[in-house]
């Protein structure tokens, strides 16, 4: 967790500059997780930025953007932050 509150802003520039859709776009709301139903990853990602527990972050994302091997859109759009993780 301190790691994570320690960030430079280099790095936070570099995870907004390569993330395949901005926070603030309203394209999230259309995207599929593994179930192929709409999910929206933005809330748990940005918890996951904010320092809570993560390990019901980490199980819901988990849960929604992989699903017995298939992924959606969402899965692919969240990697960026995840991998920042």
């Amino acid at each position: 967790m301190k790691i994570r509150a320690q960030r430079t802003s280099e790095l936070w520039t570099f995870a907004v500059s390569v993330r395949m859709i901005a926070f603030d776009d309203k394209r999230w709301e259309g995207l599929k997780g593994g179930y192929k139903v709409l999910y929206d990853p933005r809330p748990a990602l940005r918890e996951l930025e904010s320092g809570s527990p993560v390990e019901p972050i980490w199980k819901e994302l988990w849960e929604d953007l992989h699903h017995q091997g298939d992924i959606g859109e969402a899965s692919y759009c969240s990697v960026t932050d995840i991998a920042l993780q």
